[in-house]
């Protein structure tokens, strides 16, 4: 099916014809560009269906279940689900931009999680936090968690994998509270899905990373 969007391009306005991305069991409902195309970064959101499966292992996120709908920051050009984590094939989706802009954004909102540089673990390493959530629907715990927590912000989590195992991680958010004399960004990391026997429990390893200075 086609579908009509404005588009801005090089300062003329016209109106472009998209065709949705899409297999029988993947939707790419927007693709968003903000990376160059030498190294692209998209802000995609899509809705899945594997209904003969509980859980399927979405490359870049990991276990997630095996329908719904979910929005991400893709660096990559293709949508590619697994049966489970180095498993079999199950959607091969080629990523195309849904919106061109004409003065594209470059940069990438999100702190680096490599080797952890520059984060603060929250709480004791040799107690892990236990979520009451099967790993499956931790990205949506997490996620209801952070938004209850930073409300008004907008976060954004993504994927962010230096290791096994699922991730989430939030763009940098600003915080301000002029009362107190500060201005800053801060930003949160969690690892979940390891160090637990339970199907009904989920360990989480939280992190934050702070930048500014009082005012």
């Amino acid at each position: 099916m086609k579908a009509a969007r404005w588009v801005i391009l090089t300062g003329i306005l016209f109106c472009g014809v998209l065709r949705a991305q899409e297999n029988n069991l993947v939707k790419i409902v927007s693709a968003i560009q903000r990376g160059t195309n030498t190294h692209p970064i998209f802000d995609i959101r899509l809705s899945y269906a594997f209904e003969s499966r509980e859980t399927v292992w979405l490359e870049g996120i990991g276990v997630v279940p095996g329908s719904g709908d979910i929005q991400y920051t893709l660096r990559a050009r293709q949508v590619v689900f697994l049966d489970k984590r180095k498993g079999q094939l199950l959607s091969f989706v080629p990523v195309r931009p849904t919106e061109v802009h004409q003065t594209p954004v470059l940069d990438d909102p999100y702190p680096s999680c490599v080797q952890l540089k520059g984060w603060q673990r929250y709480g004791d390493p040799k107690n892990p936090i236990m979520a009451p959530v099967a790993a499956k629907g931790a990205w949506s715990f997490m996620e209801n968690a952070l938004g209850q927590t930073f409300e008004h912000h907008d976060l954004n989590p993504t994927v962010c994998s230096p290791r096994d195992g699922g991730s989430l991680v939030t763009q940098w958010t600003q915080i301000v509270q002029p009362e107190n004399w500060i201005e800053g960004q801060i930003a949160v990391l969690v690892f979940y899905g390891s160090g637990t026997s339970t199907p009904a429990l989920t360990s989480l390893e939280i992190y934050y990373a702070a930048a500014g200075t009082p005012g």
